[in-house]
């Protein structure tokens, strides 16, 4: 029983490499929807939908467990999920605020964010519950997502335009930065070169990889060898080569799915 992610494009990768290191012996199944990429820039509806289809997709493989490893699907549609397949274990992936809330010294963060994330209920909430007293700045930046997808080096041109959409965590003071898209620890050394030595990155991609492992380990087997199967709603050759670089392993080999629906 494979153990199925799925992320609107290649950021959900992050995800899984923390999860191949931990179960190194499990089959996995990743869907990178990079056709419709990203999603959070797209509407509560579309989101409910395009989840709903990749989540059946993966149950069509086999999957019990499936990673919903895109913020903007979880902090949106992930109880949907969970109510429509009561069968399925669901792992969700959420913006780091909480700890960044809880281990501020300057009653400060910064979350780095796409739009549908920065409107989801279970954003909100969190924020709300963990923020009294505290100052959060939400930083919308839909443009990272991008540069990941796109697979292209940090540039002269993009470390400038890095630093620019960084400036808010410098000028309000700011010693806790939240990466709340799993494309976003991709971009993690350029984004730490932007920043001063006293700013914490918040990266939850181990400990999600943790709940995967506890949830793995209770209810299914193990291989000999972990089997890594790609899909892609995008042009599959090119996602080989991106998946290959990302996750630093040879020989990729992505199926293409449709853009629009998987019936």
């Amino acid at each position: 029983m494979p153990i199925g992610v799925f992320d609107s494009g290649v950021g959900g990768l992050s995800i899984l490499k923390a999860s191949i290191k931990r179960l190194p012996h499990t089959d996995f199944i990743y869907i990178a929807d990079s056709a419709n990429c990203p999603w959070g820039e797209k509407d509560k509806s579309f989101i409910k939908r395009r989840a709903y289809q990749l989540t059946e997709f993966l149950i069509s493989k086999g999957a019990t467990v499936v990673v919903v490893a895109c913020n903007s699907a979880s902090v949106n549609v992930i109880e949907y999920l969970r109510g429509s397949f009561p069968d399925i274990r669901f792992v969700g992936v959420e913006p780091g605020i909480k700890p960044a809330l809880t281990n501020t010294k300057s009653g400060t963060v910064a979350v780095l964010v796409t739009r549908a994330t920065s409107r989801g209920d279970k954003f909100l909430d969190t924020m709300s519950q963990f923020g009294k007293n505290k100052r959060v700045i939400t930083i919308i930046a839909p443009q990272l997502v991008d540069w990941v997808e796109e697979g292209v080096d940090i540039s002269f041109c993009r470390k400038v335009s890095m630093e620019e959409i960084l400036d808010p965590v410098i000028t309000n003071g700011a010693d806790q930065l939240a990466l709340g898209c799993t494309h976003f620890p991709f971009l993690k050394d350029c984004i730490s070169k932007c920043l001063p030595e006293n700013v914490t990155i918040v990266d939850t991609s181990d400990a999600v990889a943790k709940q995967v492992q506890k949830i793995a380990e209770s209810v299914m087997d193990t291989n000999e060898d972990g089997h890594l199967s790609f899909y892609t709603s995008g042009n599959p050759r090119t996602a080989d080569k991106l998946i290959a670089r990302l996750i630093s392993i040879d020989d990729v080999t992505c199926e293409q799915i449709e853009s629009g629906g998987l019936g």
